[in-house]
C-alpha cells in the first residue's frame, strides 16, 4: 500500500513544474517570425504557404507545414500552445517508458511511467537556457514536435519488439514517424538518423537485444532509418536553403566542422551541465533514475538483466551519447559557421537527460541483486534512504517552480502591453490609415520586435503584410533621463542644423510620427542611393559629424540593396537609411534619424556612439 500512496506523493510534486509552465505559456502572444507565418498562411493558405517558405527559407517541411496550419488560425491559438505541447510530450513519453517497463502490475506501471515522465521533462525545462524562447514561444513547433514524435517511435518499436510476428502497417508507420520528425529540424534529423543506426549495430552485435522473432525486432529499425534518411534528403534539397545560407560563409572543412561542433558542445556543457545552479537537478536526476533501477516501488523483481548484458550497456552508452551530442551541432556549423542558438539546445538536453537516466537506470539495475541481499538485514535505512532521494527531489522541483512563477508578471505585462498595441493597430486600421505608430515591446525572451532598426526590415514586411498598414514604434521619451529634456531639445537644433537634401519631398510617416527620443525624418525623391549619401557625407561633415560605416540591409535574410550610415558626434548618433528596393513597401526613399543612448542595430545591441 505504501508504494502507491508514495508514488501519488510524488507525482504531485513533480506535476507542479509542469502545471506552472503550462500556466505561464498561457501568456505567450505572437512575436517575430510568428507575424512572418501568419502573413503568409493569410494570403497563400495552408498547402501554398508550406511550399512558400520550403522555396524561399527552409527545408524543413514538417515544420513548414504545422507553421502555416497554426498560424492560419490565428493568434487566438498562442496562448494555448504551451499547455498542448507539455501534454502531448508528457503523455508519448509515459507512454514509452509504459512499455519499457515490464516487470510489473499495470497501476505500478502507470505510476511509475508517470512519475518518470514528469522527472525527465522537469530536468529538461530546467537546465536548458532559454525556456522562452524554447518552450513558450510559438515557433519552439519547429524543435519539440522532432522530440514528441522521435518518443513516440521508440515507444513503437519498443511495442513491436516483443511481438511474435510483423506487420507492414507497423513498418510504414515507422518510416513515417521518422520521416516526418526529420522534417520539423535539421539538428534533430541528424541525431535520429545516426541514432537508427547506432541501433542497428547492436543490434547486429547483441543477440540479447534482439526479439523473438528477429525480423520484428530489426525491420521496424530499417524503415526507420529509411524514414530518417529521406527526410533529411528532402530538407538538405530545399531551394530556401540558398536564401537562409547566403549571408554566412561557404561550408568549412572537416576539421572546420569539427571544431565548430565542439566547440558548441563545451558551451552546452557549460550552460546546461556544469552550471553550478543546474548541479542539484543533475544529481537529483542520476540519483533517483538509480533508484528506479534497484525497483524498491515494485513487488515483482521481474526479469532482472544479467550481469553480462549490463556492463557492457553501461560502457557502450556514453560514447554513444557523445557521438549523439556533438552531431547536434554539425547541421548549423555546415550552414551558417555557427553554433546552436540556446533555443535549439532543446535537442541535445532532451537527448542527454534521457540517456543519462537510461544511463543511472542500468547502475541500479546491475545493483539490485546487492541492495535485495541488504535490505532485510537495513531495512529501515534501505527503505528511507531512496525515499528521502525522491522527496527532496521532488521539492526541489516545485521550488523551481516557485522561482518560475516570479516571471508572472513580466509576462502578465507584455501580454497586456500586446493587447493594448493590437487594439491600437486596428483602430488605426478601421480609420483608414496607412502608419500607426504604437509603444515599442521588448520581448521578455530577447525576440526581435518592431521598432526603427533596418537590421529587422523583414519584420517590418511581415508586420506590413499580416496588418495591411505599416507599424512604427514610438522611440521613447527622454523626460524620465537626467537633463532629458534640455538632450531632446539639443537634438531637434542639431537636426535642423542639418540642410535636408535639395528636392526632397517630407513622406507621410513624418507627419504620423512623432517622438519624444531623438529625431527622425522621412523623405522621398527621385536620386539614385550613392548621390543621396555621397550629399550627407559632404553635409554632415559640414556641421561637425564624422563618419563611422555603412552596412548593407537584408530585407527578410536577404539583402535588399538598402544602406544604413552611422555618423557620431559626441554622444549623438546620425542614422542614414537609404531603403533601395524597400521604398516602394515602406512609402519613403531615405530617413534621417538622431538618437543619444540608443542602439539603431548598426552593431546589435551597442549604443550607437558610445559616451
Amino acid at each position: 500500500m505504501w508504494p502507491r500512496i508514495l508514488l501519488l506523493f510524488l507525482l504531485t510534486l513533480f506535476s507542479i513544474p509542469l502545471a506552472t509552465h503550462i500556466y505561464l505559456g498561457s501568456y505567450s502572444r505572437m512575436v517575430a517570425d510568428d507575424f512572418c507565418s501568419a502573413a503568409v498562411a493569410n494570403s497563400q493558405g495552408i498547402v501554398r504557404g508550406s511550399l512558400y517558405w520550403y522555396m524561399n527559407w527552409t527545408g524543413r517541411y514538417a515544420a513548414n507545414f504545422l507553421d502555416t496550419l497554426l498560424a492560419s488560425i490565428g493568434p487566438r491559438v498562442i496562448p494555448y500552445q504551451t499547455g498542448l505541447v507539455v501534454i502531448i510530450w508528457f503523455a508519448t513519453l509515459a507512454f514509452a517508458v509504459y512499455q519499457i517497463i515490464r516487470d510489473d502490475e499495470r497501476e505500478a506501471r502507470v505510476l511509475l511511467s508517470c512519475l518518470m515522465a514528469l522527472m525527465v521533462l522537469f530536468t529538461v525545462f530546467d537546465v536548458i537556457p532559454s525556456i522562452g524562447q524554447s518552450l513558450y514561444w510559438a515557433q519552439a513547433r519547429s524543435g519539440v514536435p522532432s522530440l514528441i514524435l522521435g518518443t513516440a517511435y521508440i515507444a513503437m518499436i519498443v511495442r513491436r519488439r516483443a511481438a511474435s510476428t510483423h506487420n507492414k502497417r507497423w513498418l510504414l508507420a515507422a518510416a513515417l514517424l521518422t520521416f516526418i520528425a526529420a522534417g520539423f529540424a535539421e539538428t534533430y534529423s541528424v541525431v535520429q538518423t545516426i541514432a537508427l543506426v547506432f541501433a542497428l549495430v547492436i543490434w547486429l552485435i547483441s543477440n540479447h537485444y534482439a526479439a523473438p522473432d528477429k525480423r520484428s525486432s530489426v525491420l521496424p529499425l530499417v524503415a526507420g532509418l529509411a524514414g530518417s534518411l529521406a527526410g533529411g534528403l528532402l530538407v538538405f534539397l530545399a531551394p530556401g536553403n540558398y536564401f537562409r545560407q547566403f549571408p554566412f560563409p561557404p561550408p568549412p572543412s572537416a576539421l572546420g566542422l569539427l571544431e565548430i561542433s565542439l566547440r558548441g558542445l563545451r558551451e552546452f556543457f557549460y550552460l546546461v551541465v556544469f552550471s553550478p545552479a543546474r548541479a542539484a537537478v543533475w544529481a537529483g536526476l542520476i540519483l533517483c533514475g538509480f533508484v528506479f533501477g534497484l525497483g524498491i516501488f515494485r513487488r515483482h523483481e521481474g526479469s532482472v538483466l544479467e550481469r553480462r548484458h549490463l556492463v557492457p550497456a553501461l560502457l557502450w552508452l556514453p560514447p554513444v551519447t557523445f557521438v549523439l551530442l556533438i552531431a547536434c551541432w554539425v547541421p548549423m556549423a555546415w550552414g551558417t559557421s555557427l553554433t546552436l542558438a540556446n533555443r535549439t539546445l532543446i535537442i541535445p538536453a532532451y537527448v542527454l537527460v534521457c540517456l543519462v537516466v537510461c544511463w543511472a537506470y542500468l547502475a541500479g539495475r546491475l545493483c539490485r541483486r546487492s541492495y535485495h541481499l541488504f535490505a532485510p538485514h537495513r531495512r529501515a535505512l534501505a527503505t528511507a534512504l531512496p525515499i528521502s532521494i525522491f522527496v527532496v527531489f521532488g521539492l526541489l522541483a516545485v521550488s523551481r517552480s516557485w522561482q518560475m512563477l516570479q516571471l508572472r508578471p513580466t509576462l502578465a505585462a507584455y501580454a497586456r502591453e500586446w493587447t493594448n498595441r493590437e487594439h491600437l493597430i486596428q483602430s488605426a486600421k478601421s480609420q483608414g490609415l496607412n502608419y500607426v505608430v504604437v509603444p515599442r515591446l521588448q520581448h521578455w525572451t530577447g525576440l526581435d520586435e518592431i521598432e526603427l532598426d533596418p537590421k529587422i526590415t523583414w519584420l517590418t514586411k511581415c508586420f506590413q503584410d499580416y496588418y495591411g498598414i505599416v507599424v512604427i514604434p514610438e522611440l521613447g521619451d527622454l523626460s524620465g533621463e537626467p537633463n532629458g529634456e534640455i538632450k531632446q531639445a539639443a537634438l531637434v537644433d542639431q537636426f535642423e542644423s542639418i540642410h535636408i537634401l535639395p528636392g526632397s519631398m517630407p513622406a507621410e510617416l513624418n507627419r504620423l510620427y512623432k517622438t519624444r527620443r531623438g529625431k527622425a525624418g522621412f523623405y522621398k525623391i527621385d536620386m539614385p542611393p550613392d548621390a543621396i549619401k555621397s550629399y550627407y557625407d559632404t553635409e554632415l561633415a559640414r556641421v561637425g559629424w564624422k563618419y563611422i560605416g555603412s552596412k548593407n540591409v537584408e530585407a527578410f535574410q536577404r539583402y535588399s540593396g538598402g544602406t544604413q550610415n552611422l555618423f557620431c558626434k559626441g554622444e549623438t548618433a546620425a542614422i542614414l537609411f537609404i531603403t533601395a528596393q524597400d521604398e516602394e513597401r515602406l512609402g519613403y526613399t531615405y530617413s534621417l534619424a538622431l538618437n543619444w543612448g540608443m542602439s539603431s542595430g548598426y552593431v546589435w545591441g551597442v549604443v550607437d556612439c558610445p559616451q
